[in-house]
């Protein structure tokens, strides 16, 4: 297994995050919605938006896993946070990153995983990822890959607009 990367201006990223109040968003149910919206569409048990961290990840918004965060060494999602755009592991036994990860040899048993960073609209630097999973491998169609991708830019917009949210809850916090 290859424990995933760090991105290349990680200090700068993670102090972006911080900044915006995102590390320590917690599940939303907006989020969850989507997630939701995304196994229906696209007919696959798991998705989940998940901000990476130093050490982990964390799930705002998840459907069909049981676990709200994970180590960020062993997460797909932290490879994807560095790929160019996405991630797309069509059968995860025959690839080198992750066909001994212990989410492939245990439960929850991925084969497939897709990935899509989510990047902060002012720095340009990615803040999470939005991603499917399923137990059996596969290869998406064209109109699957499409939905992937409009569902990816739904929930860029909306961890863009939960930093607004939180950001304008944080100076009210201060105000009053």
């Amino acid at each position: 297994m290859q424990p995933a990367p760090l991105y290349e201006q990680e200090e700068q990223r993670l102090s972006v995050l911080q900044s915006k109040n995102i590390l320590g968003a917690k599940s939303d149910p907006r989020f969850d919605k989507l997630t939701v919206e995304a196994s229906q569409k696209l007919k696959i048990p798991m998705s989940a938006v998940s901000v990476i961290d130093r050490d982990k990840e964390v799930y705002i918004g998840s459907c069909g896993l049981d676990a709200k965060s994970g180590p960020r060494n062993i997460s797909f999602c932290g490879h994807a946070l560095v790929d160019i755009e996405m991630l797309i592991c069509q059968d995860t036994l025959k690839d080198k990153r992750f066909f001994d990860n212990p989410y492939v040899v245990g439960p929850p048993f991925i084969r497939f995983y897709a990935g899509m960073k989510l990047v902060d609209r002012d720095s340009g630097l990615p803040m999470a990822v939005f991603c499917v999973k399923d137990v059996k491998p596969r290869i998406f169609s064209p109109s699957e890959l499409a939905t992937f991708m409009e569902l990816a830019e739904k929930a860029e917009d909306l961890i863009n607009q939960q930093d607004r949210s939180n950001q304008l809850a944080d100076q009210t916090d201060k105000s009053v």
